[in-house]
């Protein structure tokens, strides 16, 4: 009988102690609460970002668009890196840039006239580039150029924690040119 009471003196006293209860607490919360600080981390730095690379499409193509008549290569490179350095401070090695001359008819086809893409420093015409404007853009712009300015950025999340691949960000910006009826751009 004395044990019995021994016993159950044991598992009394072990049930009331609250000794480490804080710690378990602490412990089967914590996981919890750090993937959220890093999920609310990584999804903050991609809405910067998205803001960030629809800055940077809307920056060149208002630059370009306030062009009169010709535009020389080395005025499109200055706003090419203007437009880069609106990334600041996240790498900006990723950013691809294509700005594109879109002559639209007066039965509303438009047709690319010219396109330059920049990436890792360097401008090259935009082989291939095609654009289908929105209805409401060829409305505007009709027997008119319409300036078409695109950026593109990978964005590769820091802890990969809750964003575990990699993110293509991309914007587009359209643009009527201010002083002329288009934007020619020197080889």
């Amino acid at each position: 009988m004395r044990a019995r009471s021994k016993l159950r003196s044991l598992v009394a006293k072990t049930l009331s102690n609250e000794n480490g209860v804080a710690a378990v607490e602490f412990a089967l919360a914590m996981p919890i609460m750090l993937v959220l600080y890093l999920g609310s981390v990584e999804g903050s730095t991609l809405i910067i970002l998205d803001r960030k690379v629809q800055t940077a499409a809307s920056a060149l193509g208002d630059l370009v668009a306030r062009t009169n008549g010709t535009l020389s290569q080395g005025t499109l490179e200055d706003y090419f890196q203007a437009a880069s350095g609106i990334m600041h401070p996240y790498d900006s090695t990723t950013v691809v840039q294509t700005i594109a001359g879109v002559e639209v008819s007066a039965d509303g086809e438009a047709v690319v006239k010219w396109s330059k893409q920049y990436s890792d420093g360097q401008i090259v015409p935009a082989e291939g580039f095609t654009i289908s404007l929105p209805q409401e853009m060829t409305d505007i712009a009709l027997g008119r150029v319409v300036i078409v300015a695109e950026t593109s950025y990978e964005y590769s999340p820091s802890f990969a924690v809750v964003i575990d691949q990699a993110v293509q960000l991309h914007r587009t910006s359209y643009h009527i040119p201010r002083t002329t009826t288009g934007v020619i751009v020197s080889p």
